[in-house]
């Protein structure tokens, strides 16, 4: 009777485990069998498949955020500061607003004295802070648009793509650092061309060629991510950044080329064409330094965004701050 008992329990089992649905293997692996982050959604469903809960930020996260998002700010503020001392320390050793010049070349602002040392100390500080920034940029942000990929121009995605567009970003991001630094400790030397004069000039060209790129590759992973959640997330970033990158960067070559007859020929030129390709650069560096800037929000919003963590049911989710 026992044997007959213990054979009809396993055949109801066997009928159960038949009539219970069966759940695909591959549950658990990315869409279209790529790698994904722990922790991150592999669809764009805002979150509702179980393992998928938000989770409260921890305090320590939010002041990593923001200490995170202080060093691109900390960056834009010491360089205006630098440039805004500078230009009252020249305007006191030399003046020249009674000449008429009121925007001289930010390269002017740091040939000699008080004003060079605050020249070379600021800019060298400003462009530590943005090779720091570009690394945690790479380490926090860029793994996700990696991740995700890109849509190319004939509607696929390619994660090739992106990972490239990673590393263009990177090492365009370093040189705009280094340009920085090297312009800064190495002035310009204004009464006869010098080595130091060239190194001066090839550190300002290095700085905006390579912010430029830099920009360009940015902005494309953001605007052709193929995840739907990093469009969202990062919507007015993008924008930010557009408009930042809509500035006029040729025109930064016009004050070099002044700089260059100025120094080579003794060339003079009239106040107002000086003070309106001044203007230009001034505009234009103020530009590319807004754009990094730009980072100290994307930095905030990734550290403090409330992950999804697997393993749990999930109860209620918000797309706006789930990432795939």
């Amino acid at each position: 009777k026992t044997g007959d008992t213990m054979a009809a329990r396993r055949r109801v089992l066997v009928t159960k485990m038949k009539d219970e649905p069966q759940q695909p293997a591959s549950a658990e692996k990315g869409s279209g069998g790529h790698q994904v982050l722990r922790g991150i959604p592999t669809s764009d469903d805002g979150g509702d498949k179980p393992g998928e809960e938000e989770r409260p930020v921890p305090a320590c996260r939010v002041g990593l955020g923001c200490a995170a998002a202080l060093l691109p700010v900390s960056a834009a503020i010491i360089c205006f500061a630098t440039v805004a001392s500078c230009y009252l320390l020249t305007e006191k050793q030399s003046p020249f607003i009674e000449k008429g010049l009121m925007f001289p070349a930010i390269s002017f602002l740091g040939t000699e004295g008080d004003a060079k040392t605050t020249y070379q100390v600021g800019f060298a500080t400003t462009g530590t802070l943005l090779m720091l920034c570009i690394g945690l940029l790479t380490i926090l942000v860029h793994p996700l648009f990696e991740t995700a990929g890109i849509v190319t121009s004939d509607g696929h995605v390619s994660v090739e793509e992106a990972r490239a567009a990673v590393r263009d970003a990177l090492r365009t991001g370093l040189f705009s650092a280094v340009g920085v630094i090297v312009q800064g400790l190495f002035v310009l030397e204004t009464k006869k061309i010098t080595l130091q004069s060239f190194i001066h000039w090839g550190g300002a060209l290095v700085f905006m060629t390579s912010a430029q790129n830099h920009a360009t590759e940015v902005i494309k992973l953001y605007e052709r991510t193929a995840s739907k959640r990093l469009r969202r997330m990062f919507k007015w970033s993008l924008s930010w950044k557009q408009a930042c990158l809509n500035a006029p960067s040729i025109m930064f070559l016009a004050p070099i080329g002044v700089q260059v007859c100025r120094a080579a020929f003794g060339l003079g030129t009239g106040a107002a064409l000086q003070n309106a390709m001044g203007l230009m650069q001034w505009g234009i560096v103020a530009a590319f330094v807004m754009f990094y800037v730009s980072y100290g929000y994307d930095l905030w919003l990734i550290i403090t965004t409330t992950w999804p963590k697997r393993g749990e049911k999930s109860q209620k989710a918000q797309p706006s701050q789930t990432i795939q």
